[in-house]
């Protein structure tokens, strides 16, 4: 009884409208968001360097040291967003519990796909599908944003989650390719031959992206404040109650922003 009343709760609310998921999009994805918070940030005297990584972190006579691309530069405090296993590996005299705490949060990853067809291959957004397929599902992205974005091209994400020490980032470019591509054309038969013809094909791996939602994570989510004073961590570890995105990360920067001096 309980499950029928709520079919025709979700049912009425559908037909009136109100609780319908609605979608945005900025043309030029994550790369022009974070141009223009940089462009903003500018005339605040912010700095921004990208592409220069990070080796060490250190407090020094009350001073934070940051050691990127062989140079030292000086801090009064010092925020880390990397991932906990990263972080340990990177802040000098963290309290052992602390990194033995930082080092047991496991992360899953993700091997994606991206491709350009010249005609869609699903009207839906998303497709989930079962365990073995070689992805977790089919994300047709033109159908949020308008394909003249992807000058007139239909844009797909082909998603495999897995462990941050899944054999699958080991493998080529190639092998993926023949894999993804297989398991798309047992969903959409032809997609990717000639009548459909793949205009264009790129794989990205990311190791960490998300912890991996275990019992009882919510007692071992980690606090912004290291044992290192002055050195805070904000990542994804910290996300509770749902996953790694755009809502959720603004929450965790609003949550961290109450704790943090350095970002009130």
């Amino acid at each position: 009884a309980f499950i029928w009343a709520t079919i025709q709760r979700l049912t009425a609310a559908r037909r009136s409208g109100v609780g319908d998921e609605q979608f945005g999009s900025v043309r030029g994805g994550y790369a022009r968001v974070i141009g223009e918070m940089a462009n903003r940030l500018e005339p605040m005297r912010v700095a921004v360097i990208a592409g220069t990584r990070v080796e060490r972190i250190t407090r020094t006579s009350g001073e934070i040291s940051v050691l990127a691309a062989g140079a030292r530069t000086m801090f009064d405090d010092v925020i880390v967003t990397a991932s906990p296993r990263i972080a340990a590996g990177l802040i000098d005299g963290l309290a052992d519990q602390q990194r033995a705490e930082y080092t047991a949060i496991r992360y899953q990853g993700v091997v994606c796909a991206s491709m350009l067809l010249d005609e869609p291959v699903s009207p839906y957004y998303l497709t989930y599908l079962l365990d073995d397929m070689p992805f977790t599902g089919i994300v047709e992205m033109t159908t949020v944003i308008p394909r003249a974005w992807v000058q007139g091209y239909s844009l797909v994400y082909l998603p495999r989650y897995v462990t941050s020490d899944s054999p699958w980032f080991e493998l080529s470019d190639t092998e993926l390719a023949d894999r993804f591509l297989a398991g798309l054309q047992r969903v959409h038969p032809g997609v990717g031959r000639s009548a459909r013809p793949l205009v264009a094909w790129q794989v990205s791996r990311a190791r960490e992206v998300f912890p991996l939602p275990v019992l009882r994570y919510s007692q071992r989510v980690p606090p912004f404040a290291t044992s290192v004073p002055g050195v805070w961590m904000v990542n994804s570890a910290q996300i509770v109650n749902g996953t790694l995105n755009v809502n959720e990360t603004v929450s965790l920067a609003e949550r961290a922003s109450r704790v943090i001096p350095l970002m009130q």
